[in-house]
């Protein structure tokens, strides 16, 4: 019996299944994300300090001072804080509670809001949107459209929205594989003992499967965690099929051109 549970849990899963767990409602999940979101040697959830500054010194230049804006999936408020201290009017929105405490407390400036952002309800506020670290490719489908829709009834007329994605190319190149994890506790998952068993699957359609069992004493979960990854033409389809006008593309969240090659790929697209 035990054996047939494991072999499903490493079962490469259907593409977009979802799990009955939400991996964010998790407390000591939550706990070992913000940890994770403020180690600045660890770009498994956030970029380095050093990216991030760059990054947001790009972002400056692309909306005037007087603009407001808004940072969805901001977490801690790495880049909201930086972007207040430079004198923007700025809005973070998180699921985490946890995350958004911690910003709370370092950063007054900042007006921050805890939300599941496909259900903000913004309309015709912001004169630009990020929605970096690739967290729209974490999505599926339909809720990719709900972003967009979202993001587009949020902005004034004219307003943008600056989004990163993995490339279809960076994702193809990975390797699937299988692993396991035994943790006397605490460690990520759980502050008890346990066994996470990892399964990392590459999809056709440029799509990565993260699924993670996770056994202990008292209880066993599985999370799929999906990264997509795009071309150029699927990513410009997809925006433009939610109305926005898209103005350029970036090798990440910086001001250098896209290329085929590059890992990531950025896009500003505008509402028209």
């Amino acid at each position: 019996m035990m054996y047939q549970e494991l072999l499903k849990a490493l079962v490469k899963p259907p593409l977009y299944e979802k799990t009955d767990t939400l991996f964010w409602n998790d407390p000591h999940i939550a706990k070992s994300m913000l940890e994770a979101h403020l180690n600045p040697d660890l770009e498994a959830v956030s970029r380095k300090p050093e990216t991030i500054d760059k990054a947001v010194d790009f972002i400056e230049t692309l909306v005037s001072k007087d603009a407001k804006i808004l940072d969805i999936g901001c977490g801690p408020g790495l880049y909201t804080k930086r972007l207040a201290d430079k004198g923007f009017n700025v809005t973070g929105l998180d699921f985490s509670a946890n995350s958004i405490a911690y910003a709370k407390a370092h950063d007054t400036q900042t007006t921050y809001v805890v939300q599941d952002y496909l259900e903000m309800d913004f309309e015709n506020v912001f004169d630009l949107i990020t929605f970096i670290y690739c967290d729209y490719g974490a999505l599926v489908p339909e809720d990719r459209e709900k972003i967009l829709k979202n993001s587009y009834r949020a902005l004034k007329s004219g307003g943008q929205l600056l989004l990163d994605v993995f490339t279809k190319s960076s994702v193809m190149n990975q390797s699937e594989s299988r692993e396991i994890d035994i943790s006397d506790g605490p460690g990520f998952w759980s502050g008890h003992p346990y066994i996470a068993l990892h399964g990392h699957f590459i999809y056709d359609e440029g799509v990565i499967g993260d699924r993670y069992a996770i056994y202990e004493a008292n209880q066993n979960r599985i999370f799929n965690i999906w990264t997509v990854g795009f071309s150029d033409a699927q990513l410009r389809d997809e925006v433009e099929n939610a109305g926005f006008k898209v103005l350029q593309t970036f090798g990440g969240i910086e001001d250098r051109p896209f290329d085929e090659n590059d890992e990531l790929l950025a896009m500003l697209v505008e509402k028209k």
